[in-house]
């Protein structure tokens, strides 16, 4: 009695607490994701309004009922259409469901029963993700949860009020989707397989299925979209095996909330669960109404009908389809903790009783954490943005570009997602391919009425298995830019080469006077060079394997926000079997990197198969020069990367050509565009900050800080200003003495542009790079800016902050005083080793006052022509060392030859030198390989360091012995075939 009374007291209380927790997950990050595919589906429906709605329902195929769409069509005009807005209609369904699922267990069981029901369903990762999705699913997940228990209901209770709530709620079920005929056909089924029991109950029954049919095929007979769905089901017939993939994965999906590959650690266990809570259920009367059985068969029908269903349709399964199974998936797993944690024999059967109880909290703490492992991929989903892609085309597209969206399905995301006033295009699809004369000829078509074309790829390859777009784009464009699917290609200046690359093809053993690494072309006439402003062959080798022949620029005067276009003529000396990395970047006077752009030479998403000895290829690329980039000369540098080690140019580490001129733009089109836009800080009267852009929030000591800050002139300055960058503790943010741990002062922009030749209206872009100390304490750090006059006094700021909450409220705040503080950032320790580990040879080699060699591993000293050598080396710093050491790793024969050499800085780069500190141990791998064609014979392999700048080596020692070479002499190596 005590225990019952207590439960009734506390009951409400937890029940209140879990709706608040099933608030909490359901709202979290919930404008955060991007709406899918099928979201704006919805809100592209339901914007039609309710008569407009139900027109396009009829006529689509594979469309769902229109209940959900008739709610939203409500709700929009009075929630708004953002992310948050639409997919808020979802979380309250999903909160009347957990409402629900408390009331109705506890009125059908017992209140411990409906409390546990509660908190899976609560905690469930697929009801989470219903619940955010602005989809119909959740309102299924309610209906059948309301179906399941008005039936049982109606098992006991023959009463005229539940037969209309049943019919009701079916009906309304099955107008929200067509699987709610699944809980319909196992209550079916129930009723079938105990039919003597219930024979009663037949003649309403049958009466709710002639009324629900009916509005049902009245629905049918009116849409003609439904009929062409039920003839594509039927031409496709049923699946022909079982099909295992998609048995898991739904079931992956309905646990988990995950569509990816199965965890069957985390699955496994959720089943056995589920099925032990359905055998229990059959066995014992655990939640229908007194004097009814079979439990255990109706939770099995609820569970299996959708499942074997949905499985015998020949389409892609996933969780979503298995909704109307949650609430009999829940209501099993928590049947059986429940009946674990009070299972007692007799009141000398504690251990029992205890085993009972512990065993039940371990399987509800797993459950748990299985689910929420699971979170991250529903609040945060992999993959790429296509709204990240629109926005990035409003900030940085021409009104006049053309938008080619290649893959299916994009053209309905432009009814959400606007990327501007561009003109958007499709390639024409023969069936459902890609067909090669069409698509150039519309392809073709794009270009002659745009200069500039952003390519938005997407599934591309169900469509165009062969890459003839992209195929055709590298031949007849120049990419400039690319992130993830977006591409950016400009409309080549000629089709072909430039006559002065086609006249005189150099041949294989050809001999040329070699170019020097930086070449300042000659200026071409226009007509002569076939479009392009600048064109010359040129020879310049990049290792032996790649010769680049002949370089064509065109827009050699860009302004900021446009491309200078670059075409490169190749010849492969050598065999080339893999993919070649290609770098460009925009350097400015003081030899500062402005901008860069990595690609893979050839055609986009197209597996590269190499290139043979003597054969040529052209890369049509370009580089965009950055909003904001101050006007001056630059230059374009190239290099090469194959993925082992990159190719250098004879007489230098990369090939520039140039001058570029930027000129002055015209101020930006919408500042609020802009990263970081809701600053807008203002300087004194003549200077603002609007738009920054860090490039982490996590940071490592030793590395530099970087950010990006884009400033607008309100008035011409009259004076040269300095800004100041402070970096200060995150605990004293709002205290003007806050402990600074990094102090620097630069341009706004760049030396060579001070501020005192800016004009009114300029929008300029300063890069930041603030060097963070080697032994920075870890933790929180703010990031401060201040504007000084030429004789150090600092500017006032003003302006205004805004901030979003719950991504719908903006909240607003004034600036003042004479500092900013723009954001937060974490730096972190590198993990560091002071005791040295075992190691295979130990040394007592000293370089110079910096570096202690301790010993090395060495795995084999007998090593085959076209094998390696597998070198680790343990290093201990003798103090802070300001220089940049490069490692040298050498074979050399008995006369001295080197026949291989392995230079790096330590760690391939990852943990130069400048980073150590004084007695830490620093272990560095490094793989020596041997050529194919090295010499049988015995080699030393030799090792030290040189000073990256000078390339001086440092004195060494070995055990205190001078070593006039300064290199250190580990092994003899043994190469032999």
């Amino acid at each position: 009695m005590i225990r019952a009374r207590g439960w009734r007291s506390l009951a409400p209380w937890a029940a209140a607490g879990l709706l608040l927790v099933a608030f909490a997950l359901r709202t979290y990050a919930l404008g955060a994701r991007e709406l899918g595919f099928d979201e704006v589906g919805s809100v592209f429906i339901a914007a039609r309004g309710p008569l407009g709605l139900l027109a396009y329902l009829r006529s689509a195929i594979r469309e769902h009922p229109p209940v959900y769409y008739l709610l939203l069509a409500s709700w929009m005009p009075l929630a708004g259409r953002s992310e948050f807005a639409v997919r808020f209609l979802s979380v309250i369904i999903g909160m009347a469901t957990v409402a629900a699922t408390y009331r109705l267990v506890w009125k059908a069981t017992n209140r411990p029963l409906a409390l546990l029901t509660t908190f899976l369903l609560v905690l469930s990762p697929f009801h989470i993700r219903v619940s955010q999705d602005a989809r119909m699913y959740g309102l299924l997940a309610l209906s059948s949860l309301l179906s399941i228990f008005i039936f049982i209901r109606l098992l006991s209770q023959d009463r005229a009020r539940w037969w209309g709530i049943f019919w009701l709620v079916t009906g309304l079920g099955m107008f929200t989707h067509y699987y709610m005929a699944f809980v319909l056909l196992a209550e079916d089924l129930f009723l079938l397989l105990n039919w003597r029991r219930y024979r009663h109950l037949w003649a309403r029954w049958l009466a709710i299925h002639a009324a629900v049919g009916g509005a049902v095929a009245l629905w049918a007979v009116l849409s003609p979209g439904l009929w062409a769905t039920i003839l594509s089901f039927w031409r496709g017939g049923t699946a022909s095996h079982v099909r295992w993939d998609g048995l898991s994965r739904a079931l992956n999906g309905l646990y988990l909330g995950a569509t990816l590959r199965p965890n069957w650690l985390y699955l496994g266990l959720p089943l056995l669960l589920t099925a032990f809570g359905v055998g229990l259920t059959q066995r014992r009367n655990l939640w229908l109404p007194r004097g009814h059985r079979h439990g255990g068969v109706l939770l099995g029908l609820l569970l299996g009908v959708p499942l074997i269903t949905v499985l015998a349709l020949p389409e892609r399964v996933t969780g979503r389809y298995l909704t109307a199974a949650l609430p009999a998936c829940v209501l099993a797993m928590a049947l059986a903790l429940d009946w674990l944690a009070s299972q007692r024999v007799s009141e000398l059967a504690s251990q029992r009783f205890v085993i009972g109880r512990l065993s039940s909290l371990l399987l509800l703490l797993w459950i748990v954490f299985v689910d929420v492992t699971a979170y991250s991929s529903i609040y945060f989903p992999p993959g790429e943005s296509f709204r990240a892609r629109m926005e990035y085309l409003r900030v940085h597209a021409h009104p006049d570009d053309g938008l080619l969206l290649h893959g299916p399905w994009q053209a309905l995301l432009l009814t959400y997602y606007d990327p501007g006033p561009l003109r958007w295009y499709t390639v024409p699809l023969g069936g459902r391919r890609t067909e090669t004369g069409p698509a150039e000829e519309a392809l073709a078509e794009i270009f002659n009425a745009h200069d500039r074309v952003w390519a938005s790829y997407s599934s591309v390859e169900p469509v165009d298995p062969d890459w003839v777009v992209a195929r055709w784009l590298h031949e007849h464009t120049h990419e400039v830019w690319s992130e993830g699917d977006l591409v950016l290609y400009y409309a080549a200046p000629v089709q072909g080469l430039p006559l002065e690359l086609i006249e005189s093809p150099p041949s294989r053993d050809a001999v040329f006077p070699p170019r020097p690494p930086q070449v300042f072309l000659p200026a071409v006439a226009r007509g002569w060079a076939g479009g392009y402003e600048r064109v010359e062959p040129v020879n310049v080798r990049f290792g032996e394997q790649l010769r680049l022949e002949g370089v064509a620029l065109a827009n050699l005067e860009p302004v900021s926000g446009e491309a200078v276009l670059l075409l490169t003529k190749w010849r492969a000396l050598q065999d080339i079997p893999h993919d070649l990395v290609m770098w460009l970047e925009l350097v400015g006077p003081a030899g500062q990197v402005w901008e860069e752009y990595q690609f893979h030479a050839g055609p986009d998403y197209v597996p590269t198969q190499g290139w043979s000895a003597g054969e040529t290829f052209v890369e049509r690329r370009g580089l965009v020069v950055p909003i904001g980039t101050p006007p001056g000369d630059y230059t374009l540098r190239l290099r090469v990367f194959p993925p082992e080690d990159g190719w250098s140019p004879e007489g230098g580490d990369s090939f520039a050509v140039g001058p570029i001129h930027v000129n002055r733009s015209a101020p930006i089109r919408a500042l609020e565009l802009l990263p970081g836009h809701e600053l807008h800080a203002t300087f004194g009267d003549g200077l603002a900050l609007v738009g920054y852009e860090p490039w982490g929030l996590r940071f490592t000591q030793g590395n530099p800080l970087l950010f990006t800050l884009y400033w607008q002139a309100l008035a011409r300055p009259p004076e040269d200003y300095e800004l100041g960058i402070e970096l200060v503790g995150g605990d004293h943010t709002g205290a003007v003495s806050a402990p600074v741990l990094v102090e620097q002062r630069v341009q706004p922009v760049a030396d060579w542009f001070p501020t005192n030749r800016w004009q009114a209206g300029d929008v300029l872009l300063g890069r930041y790079a603030v060097p963070l100390p080697v032994d920075a304490p870890p933790g929180r750090y703010q990031v401060r800016l201040t504007v000084r006059t030429s004789d150090g006094s600092v500017l006032p700021v003003g302006g205004t902050r805004s901030y979003k909450i719950l991504d719908w409220w903006t909240r607003k705040q004034t600036l003042s005083g004479t500092d900013v503080m723009l954001f937060e950032v974490q730096v972190e320790a590198r993990p560091r080793r002071y005791r040295p580990p075992a190691m295979e040879h130990h040394l007592d080699a000293v370089l110079g006052d910096d570096v202690r060699l301790l010993g090395y591993d060495l795995v084999a000293t007998s090593i085959k022509p076209g094998g390696a050598v597998e070198l680790t080396l343990y290093w201990q710093a003798l103090r802070r060392i300001d220089r940049m050491y490069s490692v040298f790793n050498h074979l050399a024969g008995l006369d001295g030859a080197v026949i291989v050499q392995a230079d790096s800085w330590p760690q391939g780069g990852a943990y130069p030198t400048l980073y150590w500190l004084p007695n830490e141990v620093v272990e560095d791998h490094y793989t020596i390989a041997v050529p194919s064609d090295a010499p049988p014979g015995e080699y030393a392999l030799r090792v030290g360091m040189y000073d990256a700048a000078t390339g001086e080596r440092p004195v060494t020692l070995v055990d205190g012995v001078p070593v006039p070479e300064r290199y250190i002499v580990l092994a003899t190596i043994t190469v032999s075939r």
